[in-house]
This record gives C-alpha cells, sequence and structure tokens, in this order.
C-alpha cells in the first residue's frame, strides 16, 4: 500500500507542476545512460560524468570497486525494472530525482536506487545505492 500512496503523490506533484518536465525527461536520459555504462563496466566514465558531489563523496578506485564488487556477486543482470520509489527535491541548487530499480541477476535480485541531479542544465549521477543479500558476505 505504501508504494501506491508514493505514485499518487508523485502523480499529483506532476498533475501540479512541481516536478519541471524537462528536468524528469533529463534524469531519465541520465539513468538510462547510467544503466549503459553499468552494463558496459564503464566505471571510470559513470565517476567522471558525476555530479562533484558524488565524486567528493568517494574515490575512482573506489567507486569502481565497489561496482566490480557488484558484478562479481551477482553476476550479469537483466534490463532495470522500475519500482514505486521515486521521489524529488528542487532547490536553488538543482532538482533531484531519486528511482528506484529492480533487477534480476544471475546469482540473485539486486535493488538499485539512482539519484539524479540536474543543475545548470546538466543531468548527472548524484547517489548510487545498491542492495542485495550477495553484497553482506564474500
Amino acid at each position: 500500500m505504501g508504494g501506491r500512496i508514493l505514485v499518487a503523490l508523485g502523480l499529483a506533484a506532476l498533475a501540479a507542476g512541481c516536478v519541471n518536465k524537462a528536468d524528469t525527461g533529463a534524469a531519465e536520459a541520465a539513468t538510462q545512460t547510467f544503466h549503459e555504462r553499468l552494463d558496459a563496466k564503464a566505471y571510470a566514465e559513470i565517476y567522471a560524468d558525476a555530479a562533484p558531489a558524488f565524486r567528493a563523496a568517494t574515490t575512482e578506485p573506489v567507486f569502481a570497486g565497489f561496482m566490480a564488487r557488484i558484478d562479481r556477486k551477482l553476476g550479469p543482470c537483466r534490463k532495470p525494472v522500475k519500482t514505486p520509489l521515486w521521489r524529488f527535491n528542487a532547490g536553488t541548487g538543482g532538482t533531484t530525482l531519486a528511482q528506484g530499480y529492480r533487477r534480476a541477476c544471475a546469482n540473485g535480485e539486486l535493488e538499485e536506487t539512482v539519484t539524479i541531479l540536474v543543475a545548470d542544465g546538466q543531468a548527472r549521477l548524484l547517489r548510487y545505492d545498491a542492495n542485495s543479500p550477495l553484497l553482506l558476505t564474500d
């Protein structure tokens, strides 16, 4: 039921004009590019194009290592499927849009949240969260 409420609130916000359609479209395109690069294991490209706040929070080697661990533990994944998780925040520094995804992988399920920052005419990765029980063990 909670997912229905989030969807209803998101639809209400869209109807009220709170979410800029251009920002939403830019975030969708950036997320698609992110997933394409993720599947191609182009971690350096993802990192290089990420928002400055993302790059300030981690180094490229740590990010690449985290992504390699996900790939090693879960194996090849199918295309992402959106979940009801969707949130946005508009402020003076730009608009952040977060979308949840579920991916069926060779060794188990992967839950993702991809957060995109749209600012100064650019949509960039701000945060990536990955969740799977397989990531907790060696």
